[in-house]
């Protein structure tokens, strides 16, 4: 139950960004909440300006459960 986050607010983004094998730069690794913030291969991203509220029921990866997050 430590892993439920469900409509908290996250610093996916903010704080971090992964890099998907395809170029495109998310917030989150395995849930994709978010929107993309850009793609490495075209040369253009952005920090997310604003913390994102979590719309999955649970937080499953290592480097996201990690994220700053609160209700």
């Amino acid at each position: 139950e430590l892993n439920k986050f469900k409509n908290w607010k996250c610093n996916a983004g903010i704080k971090n960004i992964v890099l998907q094998f395809d170029g495109n730069v998310q917030g989150t690794s395995a849930c994709n909440v978010g929107n993309s913030l850009g793609n490495w291969h075209i040369g253009f991203f952005e920090f997310a300006d604003a913390p994102l509220v979590c719309n999955v029921e649970n937080c499953w990866c290592a480097p996201d459960i990690r994220i700053d997050k609160w209700i």
